[in-house]
């Protein structure tokens, strides 16, 4: 019995050991984007992804994933300048958000979903 635990406990370690030494490759480590975090945008809590690819519905729990990569956000009609981002329901792909993060990229709006140049200003959320 003895034996069988020793062998267990040292296959373990040789395959950790064995994925430790091939090391990460730091070209793909995500940095946290200053948008990403908790977020109460129109009524809606929200958890925006580390690298804003992604965004789940607190209340819901649907989550939504980026349909198009970001594009720059100048627009005369729109009140804020940054980066426009367009996410797509996973539940539902025809219901879709769209997010702006401004040029300082601290700030987020949620774009109204009737009224698309109306933006709702997104506070942070504990």
């Amino acid at each position: 019995m003895k034996a069988k635990i020793l062998a267990t406990m040292i296959a373990c370690c040789a395959s950790l050991s064995a994925w430790s030494q091939t090391g990460l490759d730091v070209q793909n480590t995500v940095t946290k984007d200053p948008a990403s975090g908790f977020w109460a945008c129109n009524g809606i809590r929200l958890h925006m992804g580390v690298d804003l690819t992604s965004w789940q519905n607190l209340d819901d729990g649907d989550t939504y994933v980026q349909t198009e990569p970001p594009s720059p956000e100048n627009d005369k009609e729109i009140a804020v300048h940054g980066t426009s981002y367009t996410f797509a329901s996973m539940r539902n792909p025809a219901v879709i958000k769209f997010f702006i993060v401004d040029k300082s990229g601290k700030k987020l709006y949620m774009h109204d979903d009737i009224k698309f140049f109306k933006l709702h200003p997104c506070k942070r959320d504990q």
